[in-house]
């Protein structure tokens, strides 16, 4: 018998390793907190309005060089993942308290699409902006999901930035601003987008590139 419970334990043991577990840290301010994700696990952030502070990318291997990208964290929740390979990151909280939370990531099935609600909001396949000004449009996880950005009135240039895009990942983006737009993952340079123009862009797993050019919609 007690060779018998030993075998299922073992077993049982086994199958628990092959599923991520959930991991949540909050980080308060003048601390910092660094993890590993791992291969297609999910990185959330959530950082109430007076939260500040940033996530950075660390190399993949301790000492294995420099940061892949730094992310400002400013009262808004950010998302990062899934990635192919495992990643590192630092999290570091300068004012009021940041959460962090990795999960296994599940793909979206055809229900997900078809329902109207994800998460209490309302789900939609198109997302929009109205900038007062020329400010960064930081995605949040639904906009994440989205294909259709458009981006509506404010003054100036702006970007629209994105953590953790995904290879092959198809964006129509639809400038309505009085500036410039620029699509890009974050720390990197993006595709630019004229005002009143229609552009599709593709992620190739580093930043955006470009697939069309503007078009006037």
């Amino acid at each position: 018998m007690k060779k018998l419970l030993s075998i299922g334990i073992f077993f049982i043991a086994i199958i628990a390793l092959a599923y991520s577990v959930t991991f949540a840290a909050t980080i308060t301010a003048s601390n910092s907190e660094t993890f590993s994700l791992a291969a297609g696990d999910m990185l959330s952030v959530a950082a109430p309005s007076g939260t500040t502070g940033s996530v950075v990318r660390l190399s993949r291997i301790p000492g294995g060089g420099a940061n892949q990208s730094v992310t400002t964290v400013n009262g808004s929740d950010l998302t990062f993942g899934p990635y192919k390979d495992s990643e590192r990151f630092n999290i570091i909280c300068t004012a009021g308290t940041i959460t962090a939370t990795t999960a296994k990531h599940t793909p979206y099935t055809d229900s997900t699409f078809n329902n109207p609600t994800l998460s209490g909001a309302k789900f939609t396949l198109a997302a929009t902006h109205v900038y007062a000004l020329a400010e960064d449009w930081v995605l949040s996880a639904a906009e994440m999901l989205c294909a259709l950005l458009i981006t509506d009135s404010g003054s100036g240039d702006a970007n629209i930035i994105e953590s953790g895009g995904v290879a092959g990942r198809i964006r129509v983006v639809r400038n309505g601003a009085n500036g410039t737009v620029t699509i890009k993952e974050s720390g990197e340079t993006g595709v630019s987008i004229a005002t009143g123009k229609t552009a599709v862009v593709m992620h190739n797993g580093t930043d955006y590139i470009r697939v069309t050019a503007d078009a006037t919609h």
